[in-house]
């Protein structure tokens, strides 16, 4: 007996483990509104009536937009599975509703602005670059621009950090054609079965150079551990703070206003978009593009060969460009 409570236990460990922190976050806030719903109309949560389920998804139209829709229902998915009984979303009756819903409410989704190099030297021009934090904020912003990467891989989403997925001040690595930085946890790379590698290039005699910006946030972590998060700034109290989704996003509105732009047109996906859009018009191909910024599409593209080559040709390309821009 006491053997097979161990084994539960692990079972139990390992069953916790099968979702991201930011996965079962959401799925807690989606559980919480399909219980209170219930709970408000004295339905039984599971099993659900599929009378009560097409309600319960009408309801959420009312605040919802029809794409967030599917989000919430997968939750009541896994809900009915857990407690072995069938998936209730997978029904004709709920099945047309959810086309009709799709057909009447669709409309296309809204983007956030790429940040682009003029936004970049914008930004530069009015940052206070005696301020710690605004030596980690410019770091962390050239280094999206040039990754492509979801602000979800460089910053950690809360102030509760844990340096077996984030990026801290280990992963990164100075060689002779600027940084290395390594990459442990993606949104597509979950399970450590690679590591990816990617350049930030050194572009002499640019003020967007990222390499430069990094040496410069290095120099003011030297009392950090190599633990600690990579975007980090220190304190006059002597210890570190660093940023994570929401702090850089708000810094990001701060500085897009004092540089003239509209704050509500742009978000920490900005970069992401901005850096592969001008990638593309430099003509760097899209399986590069792809590639660079771990998109999960042409999954096949990030096991080309000499990877970390094709990375330093598609850095350099937009270091040639960059340094050539008229100011």
């Amino acid at each position: 007996m006491l053997r097979e409570r161990v084994l539960d236990a692990r079972i139990l460990k390992y069953r916790q483990a099968a979702y991201a922190r930011s996965t079962k976050s959401a799925y807690s806030v989606q559980l919480r509104a399909y219980h209170r719903f219930c709970h408000a109309h004295s339905y039984l949560p599971c099993p659900i009536s599929q009378q009560d389920l097409a309600r319960y998804i009408v309801h959420l139209i009312d605040t919802l937009s029809a794409s967030s829709v599917p989000l919430y229902l997968n939750v009541v998915r896994l809900l009915h599975l857990e407690n072995n009984y069938p998936n209730p979303i997978q029904s004709f009756y709920i099945t047309t509703l959810l086309q009709g819903i799709r057909r009447e409410l669709s409309t296309p989704p809204s983007q956030s602005l790429p940040i682009t190099p003029s936004i970049l030297h914008a930004m530069s021009k009015v940052l206070d670059f005696t301020s710690p934090m605004a030596i980690s904020f410019w770091a962390a912003s050239l280094v999206a621009f040039f990754s492509f990467f979801r602000k979800s891989t460089l910053l950690p989403k809360s102030l509760i950090h844990s340096c077996k997925t984030e990026i801290c001040l280990a992963d990164l690595t100075l060689s002779h054609s600027g940084f290395l930085l390594k990459i442990k946890h993606t949104k597509t790379l979950q399970y450590r079965q690679s590591l990816l590698c990617i350049p930030i290039p050194l572009i002499k005699g640019s003020p967007l150079c990222p390499t430069k910006a990094l040496k410069t946030l290095l120099s003011q972590l030297s009392h950090c551990p190599p633990s600690a998060p990579l975007f980090s700034y220190p304190t006059p109290q002597g210890s570190y703070k660093f940023f994570t989704h929401s702090s850089f996003t708000t810094y990001l509105k701060k500085a897009l206003q004092m540089a003239g732009y509209s704050s509500s047109l742009y978000s920490g996906h900005s970069f992401r978009r901005g850096g592969a859009s001008f990638a593309f018009s430099c003509g760097i191909p899209s399986d590069l593009i792809k590639i660079q910024g771990d998109w999960s599409s042409d999954a096949y593209l990030r096991y080309l060969s000499s990877p970390l080559d094709h990375r330093r040709k598609l850095t350099q390309t937009i270091s040639h460009h960059i340094l050539h821009l008229p100011l």
